[in-house]
């Protein structure tokens, strides 16, 4: 979507951004100078400026995301993916509240809100 526009960041993890001893911000803006980088943004605006933490637990983060009137989505749940190269987490956050919705739905009109339903 970016045609009149660019997006620029950098992904890392959070015990990398420790061991460097410097800040994101600090991070981000170095990367910016980057001979590469810098001619693609020279004489540009800055619209928008963010810095996010994207939980990476996998697997091990996906447990107990259902119990009586109650279930975890998105990154909540550890429905994330960051790989370095791509950082998903909206899609499978809307795809989790999808799922959720229906169950929801489902078990308000059995007047039903426990596990067994909601987990269904």
């Amino acid at each position: 979507t970016n045609i009149d526009s660019v997006s620029a960041g950098i992904v890392l993890r959070l015990d990398d951004l420790e061991r460097s001893g410097e800040s994101s911000s600090q991070l981000h803006d170095h990367f910016l100078t980057h001979p590469v980088v810098a001619p693609l943004l020279a004489g540009g605006e800055l619209l928008e400026y963010g810095c996010h933490l994207v939980a990476e637990g996998g697997a091990s983060m996906q447990h107990d995301l259902v119990a009586p009137g109650l279930l975890i989505v998105g990154d909540a749940a550890g429905f994330t993916l960051n790989t370095g190269f791509t950082v998903r987490g909206m899609d499978l956050a809307a795809g989790s509240a999808l799922a959720a919705a229906k169950s929801v739905d489902l078990a308000l009109r059995n007047h039903d809100v426990g596990h067994g339903t909601l987990d269904g």
